[in-house]
């Protein structure tokens, strides 16, 4: 039987070393972007809990992850043959083999220009409003990223005592809601051409198209009403600004990352301890009675059993609850608008040489 091993073990370095790359990809390719989604969950509620208690937040960019695979096989025979003794001869084999897996992963801190450009200025209307066309839910965007529409106010954690914002502004996104889920809202982008040095602008503009149901006719009428446009308007255009515009314009003051990252700690339920002692301010409620935070963030003592995302802070576990589908849903719309307020302005990645032989 010994005759067999050598061709055996042969085969199985060969197959090893000609197969490891496929294999590894399937396996490892999805675990790391998982591992890279939770790292950035985490990252996020780390910074809105850091705010919340008058600490600087920290960025640290993924610029590559990088995974070296070692795969080394040696194998050796030897036959020890004696004619005039038979029962002595023998075939001897053995073998080696070695696996090596060395990540390499590269974060770089978001600071200086960069930190300016991606956290404190505020997105545009056209960064924010595709993703509502996209089929997120335009509340929880619009209560992220929007500090006013028109005249109407957001809450602001900074704004003493008006900072629980207009019962209207609720009610307008409770209204653009309802029409997006009747798919009576539709949004249009439009090009203007620039000169040769400039390039050119893009106009967002919103569409209330008519529709037969009697109580979407309705909605759609108190929409225009609080936006303060014509009655029978069927499109409006949105503009970075406040206040009330007319002629169907309709001036949208958007918040800033760092801004979204404010309110959203603003409304996390704190030891009333930690309130008292002056380490962090009361816990900001919307205006319209019993509305729930746009992200309902937890805290207690000990870690939750399961979570969606969860971290500790000076010895106080926060969490996002995983059955508490709208702040989950909310937290995502976070995330993105973070992706798009970092795009066009990632910084050069280290040069890394990576050996191949």
């Amino acid at each position: 039987m010994r005759p067999r091993l050598l061709p055996l073990l042969l085969t199985f370095l060969l197959d090893a070393c000609v197969g490891i790359g496929p294999r590894v990809l399937s396996r490892d390719h999805l675990d790391y972007a998982n591992a890279l989604s939770d790292t950035q969950k985490r990252q996020m509620l780390f910074n809105v809990v850091r705010l919340r208690y008058g600490d600087v937040p920290v960025f640290l960019s993924t610029n590559q992850v990088i995974s070296a695979y070692t795969l080394e096989g040696t194998a050796q025979a030897g036959v020890n043959a004696y004619p005039n003794a038979p029962m002595s001869s023998f075939l001897s084999t053995q073998g080696t083999l070695n696996y090596s897996d060395r990540p390499t992963f590269t974060f770089t801190p978001v600071t200086g220009e960069q930190f300016a450009l991606s956290y404190v200025r505020p997105l545009s209307p056209v960064q924010v409003l595709p993703l509502a066309q996209s089929g997120l839910p335009v509340d929880a965007l619009l209560r992220l990223s929007v500090q006013a529409i028109g005249d109407l106010q957001n809450s602001n954690p900074l704004d003493g005592p008006g900072r629980a914002g207009s019962p209207d502004f609720f009610r307008l996104l409770a209204d653009l809601r309802t029409l997006q889920v009747a798919s009576a809202l539709s949004l249009r982008l439009q090009k203007e051409a620039g000169s040769q040095k400039e390039a050119g602008s893009v106009r967002v503009f919103f569409l209330l198209p008519d529709r037969n149901d009697p109580n979407l006719r309705r909605v759609a009428a108190e929409t225009r009403r609080l936006l303060g446009i014509e009655p029978g308007a069927r499109e409006f255009e949105v503009v970075y600004g406040y206040g009330r515009l007319g002629h169907n314009r309709v001036a949208m003051l958007t918040r800033s990352i760092l801004a979204m990252l404010v309110a959203v700690g603003s409304q996390i339920e704190v030891p009333e301890e930690d309130v008292r002692a002056g380490r962090t301010l009361e816990t900001m409620r919307p205006a319209v009675l019993g509305m729930q935070p746009v992200i309902t963030i937890h805290s207690g003592p000990a870690q939750p059993p399961a979570s969606f995302v969860s971290l500790n802070y000076q010895g106080r576990w926060y969490w996002v609850d995983d059955q508490d589908f709208k702040s989950k849903a909310a937290l995502s719309v976070l995330e993105l608008l973070h992706s798009i307020a970092e795009s066009g302005h990632a910084p050069q990645a280290p040069l890394i040489t990576i050996p191949v032989g």
